[in-house]
């Protein structure tokens, strides 16, 4: 159930977020799909770092809640509002990342997420590095179009 609530919590945010005149932000839900995707793959069949726990549909090792959910809606927003500025670009990765960690934290907590071989600093880490190749290629594919003011 967790992960149905996380998806749904999850569209009400994007829908009430989301720049329906920009869809090339989209790409940056695909790209954070295919970044978590990967990362997950790796780190709960080779690695054996963590696992998931009834996870309703599967979708890979994952939930397709959790995936097209917090995942995929985060990364399109994280793109929508990637900002121009590099100190504010720091500040925008730091801060997805430790929300995203939150919810992680309570993914763990409610038992559906489990921790084998892996920690929240370890985490904290990938999702630093995962929403900076996310900016990066914000970046390099101009994603977020619009000219924004900060």
């Amino acid at each position: 159930m967790p992960w149905v609530i996380t998806f749904v919590a999850s569209w009400l945010i994007f829908l009430l977020l989301i720049d329906k005149n920009n869809l090339r932000t989209m790409a940056g839900g695909f790209t954070a799909v295919f970044l978590a995707a990967l990362t997950d793959y790796c780190g709960v069949n080779w690695f054996h770092l963590y696992s998931f726990n009834d996870v309703v549909i599967p979708w890979g090792c994952c939930s397709y809640f959790y995936i097209f959910g917090v995942i995929f809606t985060m990364g399109a927003l994280f793109t929508q509002f990637y900002p121009r500025k590099r100190w504010l670009k720091i500040m925008h990765v730091f801060v997805l990342s430790l929300l995203f960690l939150s919810l992680e934290t309570l993914l763990t907590e409610v038992g559906v997420a489990t921790y084998i071989n892996w920690n929240a600093w370890a985490s904290l880490f990938v999702n630093i590095l995962a929403l900076s190749t996310l900016g990066w290629i914000t970046e390099i594919f101009q994603l977020n179009i619009k000219k924004q003011v900060f």
